[in-house]
């Protein structure tokens, strides 16, 4: 069986202080923790967040599986500290963009994020 190769470039966007701390905090309590990163779009006024406004944050208790687990799971094709397969995903949130803040207002504040991943 051939291996799928992708060969398009993805961005990783930039997250704040206070985001990377949340994230390390779960990562601290053996969570494993993924950016959705994306292609980039020179349409995009913002290149960190595509002008969506939000970076995208898997927060994953278990894994990797072989298969994909009961409930929501988040592929990850493996790189440094993490191995390739499945992972369950605990929360999905969606963070507002540090760099543009165009979702300041109506995005999920840092402190709301913390206590959901806290519970």
């Amino acid at each position: 069986m051939r291996e799928f190769t992708d060969s398009r470039t993805y961005v990783s966007p930039w997250l704040s202080k206070e985001q990377e701390q949340l994230i390390s905090k779960y990562r601290f309590r053996g969570g494993h923790v993924f950016v959705s990163a994306f292609e980039p779009d020179a349409r995009a006024e913002c290149l960190n967040c595509r002008d969506l406004g939000f970076v995208y944050v898997w927060f994953c208790k278990d894994g990797p599986f072989a298969s994909p687990p009961l409930g929501v799971g988040k592929w990850c094709d493996g790189g440094p500290g993490l191995k390739k397969g499945w992972y369950k995903v605990d929360q999905h949130i969606a963070l507002p963009c540090p760099k543009c803040r165009i979702a300041e207002d109506g995005g999920l504040r840092m402190k709301e994020a913390a206590e959901r991943l806290n519970k």
